[in-house]
């Protein structure tokens, strides 16, 4: 509903994919722009962390998917965002963010 607000077309990837999402829960798309998204909603007080692993599987899934599915993303500009309802990223997954800022965002998203 987020997104729908900011007038996306959302896509629940990952309802319909089930265990086969590749980490992708949602895919958006506005104009020229398509953004793929791994949603977490998890507490900062679990213990859990998001690392430089996780969001490297799904850059690389992300990626993936744009190669077998080239000649419908010539046409848009993508980008990955993690979305978390707390920051819990460790220090590695924001190493791995910043360095490819170009592909990848993070925001919380309180919830």
């Amino acid at each position: 509903k987020y997104f729908e607000n900011l007038g996306y077309k959302t896509v629940k990837y990952g309802k319909i994919h089930g265990p086969k999402d590749k980490d992708i829960d949602l895919m958006l798309k506005k104009g020229k722009e398509f953004i793929f998204v791994q949603c977490k909603d998890l507490d900062i007080k679990n213990k859990y962390r998001i690392d430089s692993k996780e969001i490297q599987y799904t850059r690389m899934n992300v990626r993936d998917y744009i190669e077998n599915t080239k000649a419908l993303f010539d046409m848009y500009e993508w980008k990955i965002f993690y979305i978390t309802s707390d920051n819990i990223l460790d220090k590695s997954a924001e190493h791995k963010i910043n360095r490819h800022r170009e592909e990848i965002e993070h925001q919380v998203i309180k919830i």
